[in-house]
Formats: C-alpha cells, sequence, structure tokens
C-alpha cells in the first residue's frame, strides 16, 4: 500500500504531539490497600496531528492523501519536529556557532587543545561533521542502549528524539554517545546505520478508517482538522 512523505516542510503544523501508549494490569487494591501493577513492553506510539486550513493547491494535497491513504491501509512517514535539538540545517556556518566553534579555529580548518597547543605538525582536532550519527555496534531487536559517533550522538538531551529505518525513539539517558532510550529497537541494527536526530521519521497510520476526511468550505478551503495516528510496524 500507498506510503505517504509528509515532511516538516510540506504542511504548517498547528501542533503535533507523540507519546508512548501502553497497557498495565492490576486485580485492583488488597486487602490493604495496596496496588500490584503488571506490566509487558506493549507500547507503542501514538501521536495527533493538528492541521491549519489549507487553501488552493493544499485542497487538491488533502484529497491525494485521503484517497492513497485508503483508510487505515495506507502509511504516513511523517517528520518529528526534534526541536531543543542542535541539527544542521543546510548552513554550516550556524553549525559551527550552535557549537561555539570560534572564527578562528574555523578559518584554521581544526581546533586546538584546551591550552590552544597543536600537534607536533601544528595541526589540531578536525573540525566537527555535520553529519547524522552512526551507530557504533551491532544490536538486536529489543534492545534499549546503543553507542553512536557523531557529534550529535554526543549531543542528545534526554527526551530528544532520533530513528532509524522509519522507527522513532525517545532519548532516556545520554553518556558521552551512549544512548539508553524507549521503546526497545523495533528491529536489529548493523554498524554503521544512520541514525537520523536532525529530520527523525516514522511511519504511522490512522487509529480509525474514518480519521482523515477533508471539508471544503465554499469549494476553495479545507477546514483545520485533527489527525489520530499510530505506529506502523511493516516495511516493505
Amino acid at each position: 500500500m500507498a506510503v505517504i512523505d509528509l515532511c516538516c516542510s510540506d504542511l504548517r503544523f498547528f501542533s503535533q504531539n507523540l507519546w508512548l501508549a501502553g497497557k498495565t494490569a492490576s486485580a485492583g487494591p488488597g486487602l490493604d490497600g495496596r496496588s500490584q501493577v503488571l506490566v509487558s513492553e506493549n507500547r507503542i506510539w501514538r501521536a495527533r496531528l493538528d492541521l491549519t486550513a489549507e487553501n488552493g493547491p493544499g485542497v487538491l494535497k488533502f484529497r491525494q492523501m485521503a484517497a492513497k491513504l485508503n483508510g487505515r491501509a495506507g502509511r504516513i512517514r511523517m517528520c518529528v519536529i526534534n526541536f531543543f535539538t542542535p541539527r544542521y540545517n543546510g548552513n554550516l556556518q550556524e553549525f559551527y556557532d550552535l557549537l561555539g566553534i570560534s572564527p578562528a579555529d574555523i578559518a584554521a580548518g581544526f581546533m586546538p587543545f584546551s591550552d590552544n597547543s597543536t600537534f607536533s605538525d601544528g595541526t589540531g582536532f578536525a573540525l566537527p561533521s555535520p553529519s547524522e550519527p552512526r551507530v557504533t555496534g551491532s544490536y538486536q531487536a529489543g534492545a534499549t542502549q546503543i553507542a553512536v559517533s557523531g557529534v550529535y550522538g554526543e549531543m542528545l538531551q534526554p527526551g530528544a528524539y532520533f530513528s532509524i529505518n522509519d522507527f522513532l525513539y525517545i532519548v532516556e539517558e545520554n553518556s558521552a554517545g551512549l544512548l539508553t532510550f524507549s521503546p526497545p529497537l523495533r528491529e536489529a541494527i548493523a554498524i554503521g546505520d544512520t541514525v537520523n536526530v536532525s529530520a527523525p521519521k516514522i511511519q504511522v497510520r490512522l487509529s480509525s478508517d474514518a480519521g482523515f476526511r477533508p471539508e471544503v468550505e465554499n469549494f476553495r478551503r479545507v477546514k483545520p482538522m485533527s489527525l489520530d495516528l499510530e505506529e506502523a510496524f511493516e516495511r516493505d
């Protein structure tokens, strides 16, 4: 079935909210008033996407999306807005400014030691690369820790998102690029796999067949609407 790409630049988001939803079991309070809660790792991503009104070409875009989705059969590859996370937007100077690299170091093409000394050949450490992090080992599905390389991996804050092969994860702890995260890995990953931090992606589907019905006012404007979505696990 169709997979529709919904990039951050494609539509004007009013709001985008994601949360991990799971279920617990309990027999209720005992005679002492205490409850025992049983839990297994059954969490999946759910999302609510509030879309603003669209005019002109936006009407056709919404109609096309609704037709291609065919209710819950199709999927959306949705960009996740990773606010408060350092990310590369195509401007190398802004990237270096974000990391606090001085103009002198940029002009020299390298960074010296903390005491401004250099190696014996007069050079220093290479300037950080804006490339996305890479996985530095191989991990099986179900893992909750991975090690990643690159400045983005080292700077990921708890609460930030990343994705691998359109599966979304949220950082719980970060120790110099060793990430502890939720949910557990959805599939095995190999050394060198890309970790998407600048524009994480997740594949989702509508939570109900009637979840996306664009309403057009006066033949020219799609009304604002909200989409309830849930994680899709298939990969073509």
